[in-house]
């Protein structure tokens, strides 16, 4: 009974081995080249329990693509299954390559080896080519605009296709893609009908020299029959094109690396909130200036110096950078929104504001000039007066008023210094009185709008007057101190402001330009770099310079000024 039933168990146990899948593995070739592909067929007529795990397969090879099929058949009277796995792979280097038996669960396949010679002249395929276009085709300037035009011509269909991306020697160039790919039927002077398809880079070299592209890689599946619903018949194909080179030249004089600025085309103009010639003190009026250069990307377009009079106060917003694209390339914008505020009546002169540029087109530099401006800058009360003056202009017109006046005095006999007397006599009380409520008006009014104009600038402006009148020099240390160690750029601007009025009272300081003028370096750079977070593209400002540069300059001004109290002194 023991040996029967240790009998029917090893019986038991040899079938259930038969039943595992025996996995096999066929290649359609022996021997490729290095740039072609083959097609591995993993195959089982037995169930397969597991997925398969192809990544063994990843060192050696790249898979190009995988399909997996089922076929069922009959024959001598039983249903026969089959599953296939089909993977298309490219090898990574030449020589005896052994493929790895890969795991399906528990079962594994077979291990083969392919021969892999390297890489021969293929035959020009008349059937799918790429192109590659430069423009401009010989030489450019570093950080100027070159187009590399990538162009893939087919007369077949394709069922699985990439390009590579764009390799060039000059590690620090901007490549940037122009535009989404386009694709359109085209007739090659072969006299050949393909669809096209395009794609456009903008490159910006950054270094003088030899500027080599590799070339481009194409690989994907050409449709050779079959349908895509069953037993779709595919060719791998593997193309490239020629490698490209531009030379590079060095910057031309007399720029330089630090200054060097280049565009095919430069337009400055301005534009303005309000009539600039017709602003008033204490109003504020928004000043735009726009450079838009054709070839560059938008933070390729130098900053301009605003080299603005004390007698107004100026507010920098930040820059607003875009850019444009066309199929000729990148437009570059700098938009620059200033808001000015007069605050003397008289001549105010916006000095002229210039550029210097390379012309690409024309190969020479050229200045872009906006002229200087003188605009005449009225009282506040001047405004004021010209009400009062229509509101005496209507009660004179008055038929009424007029009458009344005419039965006091005959105002063609009377001289001028005798007419504004007895005027201001004869005026009813009423009169006097109307013109006061609409003067109290036009007060209100133009407060109303110089705050909201203002808005949170005003009241820090406020803030620092006050601070001129209640802080001493010691409480001013301790708030610059900590402003500046805070790296709070808009607390330390409101106390190096009130500090300022302090240092010199007899002038008139309303922005962190106009202390520039009356100190020394480094303290003037230490206010430059505050005035460029604060109204800059800076994003962080770390207020430790400034603060040394404010305890410097104070200990070497006590030097010359005895008396704890002196202004200027901290200690």
């Amino acid at each position: 009974m023991s040996t029967r039933l240790y009998i029917f168990i090893l019986g038991a146990l040899c079938s259930f081995s038969l039943l595992d899948a025996d996995v096999t593995l066929t290649l359609d070739r022996a021997t490729i080249g290095v740039d072609e592909a083959f097609t591995a067929d993993f195959s089982s007529r037995e169930p397969i329990k597991g997925e398969p795990d192809f990544s063994p397969l990843q060192r050696d090879f790249k898979i190009i693509s995988s399909s997996q099929n089922f076929m069922t058949g009959y024959s001598k009277g039983k249903f026969t299954n089959e599953t296939h796995y089909k993977l298309v792979l490219r090898p990574k280097l030449t020589g005896r390559i052994s493929i790895p038996s890969i795991a399906f669960g528990q079962d594994l396949s077979q291990s083969k080896f392919i021969e892999v010679t390297n890489a021969t002249a293929s035959k020009p395929d008349n059937t799918l080519f790429l192109e590659i276009e430069l423009s401009p085709k010989e030489a450019v300037y570093p950080l100027t605009q070159l187009i590399y035009t990538i162009r893939l011509y087919r007369s077949v269909n394709l069922a699985e296709a990439t390009l590579s991306e764009v390799s060039l020697s000059d590690p620090d160039a901007i490549v940037e893609l122009l535009e989404k790919d386009k694709q359109y039927e085209y007739i090659h002077p072969n006299g050949m009908r393909f669809i096209a398809l395009e794609r456009k880079y903008a490159v910006f070299p950054q270094h003088s020299g030899e500027l080599r592209f590799s070339p481009i890689v194409f690989e994907g599946q050409v449709i050779k029959g079959g349908s895509a619903f069953f037993n779709l018949q595919t060719e791998f194909k593997r193309i490239s094109s020629d490698s490209e080179k531009v030379t590079v030249m060095d910057i031309p004089a007399p720029f330089n690396k630090s200054n060097w600025f280049a565009a095919q085309d430069l337009k400055l103009i301005e534009e303005w909130s309000a009539d600039p010639n017709k602003i008033n003190v204490g109003e504020p009026i928004t000043w735009t200036l726009t450079l838009a250069a054709e070839g560059c990307l938008g933070n390729q377009i130098p900053e301009i110096a605003l080299n603005l009079p004390i007698n107004v106060k100026h507010y920098n917003d930040k820059p607003e950078i875009t850019n444009n694209t066309t199929a000729k390339g990148f437009t570059g914008v700098r938009k620059i929104k200033t808001a000015l505020i007069a605050t003397k009546p008289g001549e105010l002169i916006l000095p002229e504001i210039s550029l210097k540029w390379w012309d690409l087109k024309t190969n020479q530099m050229r200045v872009a000039t906006l002229p200087s401006r003188a605009i005449q800058v009225k009282e506040e009360l001047v405004a004021m007066a010209d009400q009062a003056n229509q509101v005496t202009q209507s009660h004179l017109a008055n038929p009424q008023f007029a009458n009344s006046l005419k039965s006091n005095e005959n105002l063609d006999k009377v001289g001028s210094d005798n007419l504004l007397e007895r005027f201001s006599t004869i005026l009813p009380t009423w009169v006097w009185g109307s013109i006061g409520l609409n003067l109290i008006w036009v007060f209100i009014l133009l407060r109303t709008i110089c705050k909201r104009a203002f808005g949170k600038r005003a009241d820090t402006d406020v803030n620092v007057d006050n601070d001129t009148r209640t802080f001493s020099n010691r409480n001013l240390k301790s708030l610059i101190k900590q402003a500046c160690y805070n790296k709070d750029a808009k607390q330390a601007e409101t106390y190096i402001l009130a500090w300022a009025k302090i240092q010199f009272p007899d002038y008139e300081i309303f922005n962190l330009a106009q202390i520039k003028n009356f100190v020394t370096s480094p303290l003037q750079e230490a206010i430059n770099d505050l005035n460029t977070a604060l109204y800059g593209q800076r994003q962080s400002w770390d207020g430790t310079h400034l603060w040394k540069a404010i305890a410097k300059y104070s200990k070497h001004k006590a030097n010359y000024e005895k008396g704890s109290e002196e202004t200027g002194k901290w200690d």
